[in-house]
């Protein structure tokens, strides 16, 4: 309208560019849970921010107070809208309180809707929850572990960093899936990781289960890299018999197949400190009665 009226404007560069809008900033996990585990509980920190930097209560209730338009806050022009910024304090609301440390990891990986206002919310990791997940994606980033000295047998690096990872695993209490390509040792790495719990807590009982065909190679490879490894077998005999073995033995690793733990009902009874599933791909159909 004003060069409509014969006056010539000429703007500035600088007037064109995009001025710095208030969003939600969401921090999880700033600072370590008391105990550790999926279910466990993470601290979630929502606070309104201008280009990253954090907005004061006073600083935001004098945006509201403002005009809408353009305010100077923080070394930059803010654009004021009031409307926009009430959905943001209503929506930073619903981030007040504690997550779970799962729930944390599958809005990490996308598995959890994001709540999105013109792309004005944002989810970071706090000091400690950052620090979790790159050890978890970088497992060659753990600090190692020794090797118990019982085990007969020089573990290769990446065999070393498998150890580790799964002894990291446990203490968050998580489950771990060891996904290697054949041939690489699994088996040396859980029977490593299995010597390390029986040394810590002798009176500890694992569960490892099978398919039939591998029931001799746990044994035979359980006898030489982990010889004072206790093992038990529930195969081979009638379910009454399995059942008076299973109750009356106290071997640290007790060895099935998947067919007999459909059958075995009192292996149920026990409270296993661990439970290990090899050839893990027979229970990938959670419909099935195997699973």
């Amino acid at each position: 309208q004003i060069e409509e009226c014969g006056i010539i404007c000429r703007v500035p560069n600088w007037w064109k560019r995009k001025y710095a809008g208030v969003s939600v900033n969401v921090r999880l996990g700033e600072e370590k849970p008391t105990l550790l585990g999926g279910d466990q509980l993470i601290r979630m920190k929502p606070e309104l921010t201008v280009d990253g930097i954090p907005l004061s209560q006073e600083e935001i209730e004098d945006l509201l107070k403002q005009t809408e338009g353009l305010a100077y806050l923080k070394g930059r022009w803010v654009e004021v809208n009031h409307a926009r910024l009430q959905a943001l304090l209503k929506e930073a609301e619903k981030y007040k309180g504690d997550l779970s440390i799962l729930q944390a990891l599958r809005m990490e990986t996308g598995i959890e809707d994001e709540v999105d206002i013109d792309g004005a919310v944002r989810i970071t990791n706090g000091k400690w929850l950052g620090s979790l997940l790159t050890q978890l994606r970088q497992p060659s980033s753990l600090e190692p572990k020794a090797v118990p000295s019982t085990i007969n047998a020089e573990l290769r690096p990446y065999q070393k960093t498998g150890y580790n990872w799964l002894l990291y695993m446990q203490n968050l209490g998580f489950g771990a899936c060891l996904a290697d390509d054949m041939g690489l040792g699994k088996t040396l790495q859980v029977l490593t990781w299995l010597e390390k719990v029986r040394n810590q807590n002798k009176d500890a009982r694992v569960l490892l289960v099978v398919p039939a065909s591998l029931l001799g190679n746990w044994q035979k490879e359980a006898a030489r890299f982990a010889p004072e490894i206790s093992i038990q077998i529930l195969h081979g005999h009638g379910a009454e018999v399995l059942r008076n073995m299973l109750r009356e033995g106290d071997a640290f690793l007790t060895v099935t197949t998947y067919g007999m733990v459909n059958r075995l009902d009192a292996l149920q009874e026990i409270r296993w400190d661990a439970l290990i599933l090899d050839e893990a791909q027979a229970i990938k159909n959670p419909g099935t009665k195997q699973t």
